[in-house]
């Protein structure tokens, strides 16, 4: 690197490097696929994953603004990338993808967003793995240690709801190293 230049780079790589492994250790090799991204952040998992696999398409779910946020960021890449589509949460159409991930955003959202999310894209995803942040553990005082929206559901719940539509689904426990609770939910 040229004298005065400093390297920048998100302090998030390394949670993107480890999703990416999870999601290669269950489904290897992700080449060719339409992976369907609910919340897609700061674009960083969806560059992540175009980066080390060659992806048939890649879709983004996610409010406008965020959207807008996430274009940026992936133009600013100097590599190329798969055909990226992004799409408003209230999408009227059912999307088909062979995969469907969601990294802390579906547990965040209220009952009816995830009925809706689970109608139109996961029911119809051959794979899924959606990654929740929050947990039913109790401190000692007997309060939530993350504290939910009244009308979300927990973590029993919408495992119940994706299973509905994807029998395969399993409920994973949190990875050991974790400090708190972060099951995932995973189909296919």
């Amino acid at each position: 690197m040229p004298h005065g230049r400093t390297l920048t780079t998100s302090p998030l790589i390394p949670r993107y490097l480890f999703e990416l492994s999870m999601l290669e250790t269950i489904f290897g090799d992700l080449g060719n696929m339409h992976v369907l991204e609910i919340g897609g952040g700061y674009g960083g998992m969806a560059a992540t994953v175009m980066a080390a696999h060659k992806i048939q398409r890649y879709t983004v779910v996610d409010l406008e603004d965020v959207t807008a946020l996430q274009r940026e960021a992936l133009r600013r890449l100097d590599q190329p990338l798969a055909p990226i589509r992004f799409l408003h949460p209230m999408h009227p159409y059912i999307v088909d993808s062979d995969l469907a991930v969601s990294f802390f955003s579906i547990s965040e959202q209220k009952t009816w967003v995830v009925k809706r999310y689970i109608k139109h894209f996961m029911s119809r995803s051959k794979r899924g793995y959606l990654q929740l942040n929050f947990d039913d553990k109790l401190d000692d005082c007997g309060r939530p240690f993350y504290r939910r929206d009244s009308d979300s559901y927990n973590v029993m719940q919408l495992f119940r709801e994706v299973y509905k539509v994807q029998p395969s689904a399993a409920l994973l426990p949190p990875p050991p190293c974790n400090v708190c609770s972060s099951h995932r939910i995973v189909w296919g």
